[in-house]
């Protein structure tokens, strides 16, 4: 826990907005490998900072977790945290801010972990983040040369600091390379999130050198997993273009709890013949399709 040094109390207003603000970053405090387990261990932290808090405040991070994953993107472990509120900065990691009666503060919560493969990235869990405005979120990755071997040269500063992008899954997963049939310039599948209720396909505008835009959602047979980008081909004489979607049992963190998920995605195409290009505004057939893991 480090304690943060503030501006001296004032009664003058703020400038600009003062929506409730917090940022999260993981850090590797220590990692060893021992030889005689073969398992690695040590110590990792989230580190937590809200800003512009009043009052009883719920803003926080709700049944926080670590999740370690393998250099593939699979799941090895996850270490419970608990909740980390407001409620839970201790006295000594809070300050008042410079302007109004606002508070900010910041907490840091190790946990020790064990695995049995190397954690090459270390992500967030948590079932709810509540806050006016999340500020910055980082998660870790080893960021050295991979060896074959368990080196005894790996130290904590070889894991660094990435951002989390709320339009992908982290860490990434090595997932197969998509099948993209003739014609097809290119094809960008975008995630957008998970939710409760399903969303009917449409096609968005088109712009920049994007023919078609598609949005929609798809099933899943367990909310905590990705979807990637199968195929992309045209069929029908080149009148339909088919675009396969699919399940893939990487575990991410839940962002929803309900009896039935779904993948909410945004898919780009761009076409190589001029043709197809021109039946985008009317005759082009797009079906998007699930395919199971």
């Amino acid at each position: 826990m480090t304690k943060v040094t503030g501006d001296s109390p004032s009664d003058k207003p703020c400038a600009g907005e003062t929506w409730v603000g917090l940022d999260y970053r993981v850090d590797l405090l220590e990692i060893t490998y021992e030889a005689s387990t073969d398992r690695w261990q040590g110590m990792a932290a989230l580190d937590v900072s809200m800003s512009y808090i009043t009052g009883g405040s719920q803003t926080g991070i709700y049944e926080a977790e670590l999740a370690f994953y393998d250099a593939e993107g699979a799941l090895i472990t996850r270490n419970a945290l608990g909740d980390i509120s407001w409620s839970a900065v201790p006295d000594s990691g809070r300050s008042t801010m410079s302007c109004g009666s606002y508070e900010r503060g910041r907490v840091s919560e190790p946990t020790t972990f064990s695995t049995a493969r190397m954690p090459v990235y270390i992500a967030l869990w948590y079932s709810e983040i509540r806050t006016g405005v999340l500020e910055a979120a980082a998660a870790l990755r080893y960021d050295a040369e991979t060896t074959a071997r368990p080196s005894s040269a790996v130290t904590a500063t070889d894991w660094k600091s990435a951002s989390v992008d709320d339009r992908q899954y982290y860490p990434p997963a090595a997932l197969p390379a998509p099948s993209i049939g003739d014609g097809i310039e290119s094809v960008d599948l975008q995630i957008v999130g998970r939710m409760c209720r399903s969303v009917d396909l449409e096609h968005g505008t088109a712009y920049g050198d994007t023919d078609i835009v598609l949005r929609g959602t798809q099933p899943l047979d367990n909310p905590q997993h990705i979807v990637g980008l199968e195929r992309a081909e045209l069929v029908d004489d080149g009148t339909t273009a088919r675009v396969v979607i699919r399940e893939y049992p990487y575990i991410r963190p839940p962002t929803v709890e309900c009896d039935d998920a779904f993948a909410f995605s945004t898919v780009e195409l761009s076409f190589a013949e001029e043709p197809v290009r021109s039946l985008c505004n009317h005759q082009l057939t797009v079906s998007v399709i699930s395919s199971s893991p």
